[in-house]
């Protein structure tokens, strides 16, 4: 699987080999199993992840306890706290494996220092920073602007891959209904 880490970089921005193979070099390989935490809110972020393979759960808390999924992250992405991991605060978000999961991680000292040394990092970060943007803007779109049975379609058109690997209570929390209505909404447009 190292090569999805260069397949992706590579659609992102242009590296030479000598500067992938220093870019990979700061990079580390973890596992992380099924149902473990990559990140515990309350804790500071101070990693960015690239998924090699799994699936990972990005989700918070809310006052009363209910869990909100924001994020899966897929094999091909990169995922972390942003907010934590920018501004070196604690996170009020958990990610979770859903799968088994292999991940190359990276320190914020390291990433910053390969912001600063190599061109192709910072311009590798501001594409990502752009990625993550329109992933929010298309979720807070949807959530606001679509009844929960478009909702449902939109992510069956735009992400099926989230309908045939994560769980249904996760679905219905990203899609902001309870597993009940994510079940009678499956049941009628099937």
């Amino acid at each position: 699987m190292p090569e999805l880490f260069k397949t992706s970089l590579h659609q992102l921005v242009a590296f030479t080999d000598e500067q992938y193979l220093l870019f990979k070099s700061r990079f580390k390989s973890i596992n992380v199993l099924k149902n473990e935490y990559w990140l515990t809110a309350g804790q500071p972020c101070s990693h960015l992840a690239f998924i090699e393979s799994g699936l990972l759960r990005q989700y918070y808390l809310t006052d009363d306890g209910n869990e909100v999924t924001c994020h899966f992250g897929m094999p091909g992405e990169f995922i972390t706290s942003y907010h934590s991991y920018t501004q070196a605060i604690i996170s009020v978000e958990n990610i979770q494996a859903l799968a088994d999961c292999e991940l190359l991680v990276i320190h914020r000292t390291d990433f910053n220092h390969l912001l600063t040394s190599l061109p192709q990092a910072k311009i590798l970060w501001d594409v990502a920073v752009q990625i993550l943007i329109l992933q929010m803007e298309d979720r807070i779109a949807m959530l606001q602007s679509l009844s929960a049975e478009k909702r449902y379609l939109y992510l069956f058109k735009h992400h099926p891959e989230f309908l045939l690997h994560v769980p249904l209570q996760y679905i219905a929390s990203y899609m902001g209904i309870t597993p009940q209505h994510l079940s009678r909404l499956r049941k009628m447009i099937s």
